[in-house]
């Protein structure tokens, strides 16, 4: 699998309007994040479908990944918003009919999408894009429009024909993505999915703007087709890179609530007769970090804080004194920490 930070990545997106594959989450950081999808444990949208980034600190999280926002800085320069995500979930042999999102739909516009595989991700479930169909111009939805095809008759082999009679070498490409790869594409590219396999198959998507553009939410109510309808009000969204003041409706990342606490706590000993006493020391974020936690803790004899578990996140133990035992069950380690004291 080729890194997402490959050589002539800016070319190749601005001829083909899309990237890809490239490994983006591990198998074990897959792994989890299936369950906490599964778990119902997700944060409710803010405003609209698309407003999870705004809500759910471990999406904003995995937005936020250095490699990403490296190769959003390529793309989109140095001012970047985050502003749609959507766990997308398709039953076997549900169509997504071909399409332009309308929020990105703009000829002028400057986006980015990472569709990422969850589960059951792969050549026959993920999506497909008409390479260079983000220079035509027109939206799919206003090209169907002017051919007065419907919505369910927007089919691969039709979009292809119409998108060749502007692009002579426009091509079908099917992405061979599997759970954990991500593929990046120009907002304005013509898409859709067909889930052919015998499984649900679930994916995260991920949407970015250059920080000048503005996007709007959808009124689907009044209609799907050309010409678009938009709501009133704009997204929520988040800066992610530099400074994306053109945006007129920008807020603060998600936070989680258990870290509203002041930024630093005393060093007492932790009080109290339990076998695990934590006491939080400090929560916040950094200029590199979204979210920095630490938390100063006693644990008795014979005890574990919790049961085995896993996290995405980053940890860091540091044994004051006495020792511990930390328990790695994929090598069947017993790894014993000293005291630094």
């Amino acid at each position: 699998m080729k890194p997402m930070l490959e050589a002539g990545l800016k070319a190749t997106f601005e001829r083909q309007g899309y990237a890809g594959p490239y490994r983006f989450l591990t198998d074990a950081e897959c792994r989890l994040l299936q369950r906490y999808v599964r778990s119902g444990e997700l944060a409710a949208p803010a405003v609209w479908g698309k407003g999870l980034a705004v809500r759910d600190q471990l999406l904003y999280g995995l937005a936020t990944k250095p490699e990403l926002l490296v190769a959003l800085a390529q793309l989109l320069g140095q001012h970047v918003y985050l502003w749609g995500a959507q766990v997308i979930a398709k039953e076997p042999g549900e169509v997504h009919p071909w399409h332009t999102d309308i929020e990105t739909s703009h000829p002028g516009g400057r986006f980015v999408s990472v569709w990422i595989g969850l589960e059951n991700t792969s050549a026959q479930s993920a999506l497909q894009h008409i390479g260079g169909s983000h220079r035509i111009g027109k939206p799919l939805q206003q090209v169907a429009h002017e051919k007065q095809v419907a919505r369910p008759d927007r089919t691969a082999e039709r979009a292809l024909a119409w998108a060749r009679e502007t692009i002579a070498d426009a091509e079908l490409s099917t992405a061979d993505v599997r759970d954990g790869d991500a593929v990046l594409f120009d907002g304005r590219i013509w898409h859709g999915s067909l889930n052919a396999g015998s499984r649900p198959r679930r994916a995260l998507l991920l949407q970015f703007a250059a920080g000048h553009h503005q996007v709007r939410i959808p009124d689907l109510a009044k209609t799907m087709n050309w010409p678009f309808a938009y709501r009133p009000e704009l997204p929520p969204a988040i800066t992610v890179l530099g400074r994306a003041r053109g945006y007129r409706n920008l807020v603060e990342p998600p936070r989680d609530k258990a870290l509203d606490q002041p930024v630093i706590a005393g060093l007492d000993a932790p009080a109290g007769d339990g076998a695990w006493i934590a006491q939080p020391l400090m929560a916040g974020r950094t200029a590199a970090v979204g979210h920095l936690g630490a938390h100063y803790s006693l644990l008795q004899p014979g005890h574990s804080p919790h049961p085995p578990h896993a996290h995405v996140e980053e940890e860091i133990l540091v044994v004051i004194d006495g020792e511990a035992e930390i328990v790695l069950p994929e090598t069947r380690m017993i790894r014993r920490l000293p005291s630094t004291g």
